[in-house]
């Protein structure tokens, strides 16, 4: 008897029970599921130890300012603010270089990657957003990274299939379906997709209907 076998319940049980309530065969396609799901998310998403392009963060104010509060830098400190109060200086960074690496690092390693190779900026409109509160950052929430080649139509993540885009360009881009060329095909094309679903009724008309609801 094999051991260590779990049903959809999340109760750990023998495999010959599970058989017997019949739940292992719902077991294995939630398991399949699962798998594929996982598959997808493997392509979709670039692994940060495979992205060749710097996705740090580059130097958004001149030298001896701080990143995200744009003041005078003083003592030791290279990029944000030096800790002053107790907490702070506990942490070991301040609240500037906690609060810059919490908005850049919001968004995946190959996200940031493809924002800096195409300079925070729009490839399709050349729209550059930047941020209401700090006008020296850019707001890459309203940014995307695109896929040039869909993934539909076989394209993979990589940093050359990827590019800058705002969210209406983005939305507009979108996964174009192809209309045949020939003039017979696409005349059966249009056909095909202004078909009626529903079935005539005697009348002549078109309408649902239903079992013992005869017209």
């Amino acid at each position: 008897m094999l051991k260590g076998f779990y049903c959809p319940d999340g109760e750990k049980v023998n495999k010959e029970d599970c058989l017997k309530e019949n739940n292992w065969e719902k077991h294995e396609e939630e398991r399949n599921r699962g798998s594929k799901r996982m598959v997808s998310t493997h392509l979709r998403y670039l692994p940060a130890s495979k992205i060749t392009l710097p996705s740090r963060a580059p130097l958004f104010v001149e030298s001896g300012l701080c990143q995200w509060c744009n003041k005078v830098l003083t003592g030791r400190a290279r990029f944000y603010c030096s800790p002053k109060n107790i907490w702070e200086k506990e942490q070991g960074a301040s609240n500037c270089a906690i609060s810059f690496l919490n908005w850049w690092c919001s968004r995946p390693a190959y996200v940031r990657a493809t924002f800096i190779k195409d300079n925070f900026t729009c490839q399709n409109c050349g729209f550059q957003p930047m941020r209401e509160d700090k006008p020296w950052l850019p707001d890459i929430s309203k940014l995307e990274a695109d896929h040039i080649v869909p993934m539909a139509k076989g394209g993979l993540t990589e940093i050359s299939n990827l590019q800058t885009l705002c969210r209406d360009c983005n939305r507009r881009k979108g996964i174009k379906v192809a209309v045949p060329e020939k003039a017979e095909q696409l005349t059966l094309f249009i056909q095909l997709s202004t078909k009626p679903t529903t079935k005539p009724n005697r009348k002549g008309g078109y309408g649902c209907q239903r079992k013992g609801n005869k017209k």
